[in-house]
């Protein structure tokens, strides 16, 4: 489930599946019982208007994350 995400940032989707991919994933942690992914969709949800623009701007943090050791 931690993995799915990274498929928004491939660069093959457009908004309209990206906005899709992350309504099917939010349902499916929102079921899963986890706390923390529990949280994760409720903030994605909360954010919703704001996922278009990094999106088609095509940035991420994942070199920051990659960075931090």
């Amino acid at each position: 489930m931690e993995e799915s995400p990274r498929a928004i940032f491939a660069g093959d989707l457009r908004i309209d599946g990206v906005k899709e991919m992350l309504d099917r994933w939010c349902q499916r942690a929102s079921r899963s019982r986890l706390p923390s992914f529990i949280r994760l969709s409720k903030t994605i949800r909360t954010q919703k208007r704001r996922y278009p623009r990094p999106i088609r701007l095509g940035v991420s943090n994942g070199r920051v994350e990659g960075l931090d050791a």
